[in-house]
């Protein structure tokens, strides 16, 4: 079977779920979370008043600059790949012009990390030893054409999920948080797919119910219902859920709906504004 890949940075917890779902998923690592490492070394050293004094060409030549530089070509060359591309090409792309780029920057940091003294701790090892321990991840995710380098577009995302989490009264189960996260995944889909949220919601929520009630699926079961399926053995067994390709964005259902709901708005919002031009309904 196909996997799912899931990019992350090094959370041990991501280790736990890919040892039970093997078979089914596949982790890749994100370089970004890596880069930060070694920011934060930057970061430490200009607390450190040798730092300071220092010319920028000797900035320059310290091995965690040239490491830095290294990642921003890496990036800097992703950049530089059409968006559109197939996936072919994009792999293409990525064999030939970014995976050399990163072999290059693993041989600094390799290089690196030979180089530390045996008794040396601090952020630069932390940085050195993280990349390395999960180097193969990094190279997966340059390997699959249709995974991104970062996953920093989807953490700037659930970054306002985690802020306004004190909103959302209904995560205070576990089957919440996961309902909730569920629905930010649909409509940020939609979102990069230039579709309008608003719309695409109205859309699931008017199709979904009678699309799942025609295969079976028992999440839309009434409470009795549900009870006495299950009680008799009888409740539906997932099989083949391709027919929910029909309500993904780009598909033609939604963009007819889209069209119609569209133009419905239209009319009333004219309609509206003639009332209010004939001081039947006030602004």
């Amino acid at each position: 079977i196909n996997k799912l890949t899931l990019m992350a940075d090094g959370y041990s917890g991501y280790a736990a779920v890919l040892k039970e779902f093997a078979d089914q998923l596949e982790l890749v690592g994100c370089l970004q979370h890596a880069r930060s490492r070694f920011v934060d070394v930057i970061q430490a050293l200009k607390g450190k008043k040798e730092y300071g004094k220092m010319s920028e060409e000797d900035r320059k030549a310290l091995p965690v600059n040239k490491i830095l530089d290294a990642f921003a070509k890496v990036f800097e060359l992703e950049d530089k790949m059409d968006d559109d591309a197939s996936a072919d090409a994009r792999k293409k792309y990525r064999d030939e012009i970014v995976k050399p780029a990163l072999d290059e920057l693993f041989k600094l940091i390799d290089d690196e990390h030979n180089n530390l003294p045996p008794t040396s701790v601090g952020y630069m090892r932390s940085a050195l030893e993280y990349a390395i321990k999960f180097k193969e991840r990094f190279y997966k995710a340059v390997a699959d054409p249709c995974m991104p380098l970062h996953n920093s577009a989807s953490e700037r995302v659930f970054a306002r999920f985690g802020i306004l989490r004190c909103n959302y009264k209904q995560v205070d189960t576990v089957l919440g948080a996961e309902s909730i996260c569920l629905w930010f995944s649909v409509l940020h889909t939609s979102k990069e797919n230039g579709a309008n949220q608003l719309i695409y919601l109205e859309y699931l929520l008017t199709t979904l119910p009678d699309l799942l009630r025609e295969h079976g699926d028992y999440y839309w079961y009434s409470i009795d219902g549900l009870r006495k399926s299950y009680e008799s053995g009888t409740l539906p067994e997932y099989g083949d859920l391709t027919y929910l390709d029909q309500v993904l964005v780009g598909g033609k259902d939604f963009e007819l709906f889209a069209e119609k709901y569209q133009a419905e708005k239209l009319v009333q919002i004219k309609s509206l504004a003639n009332l209010i031009e004939k001081g039947k309904l006030s602004a």
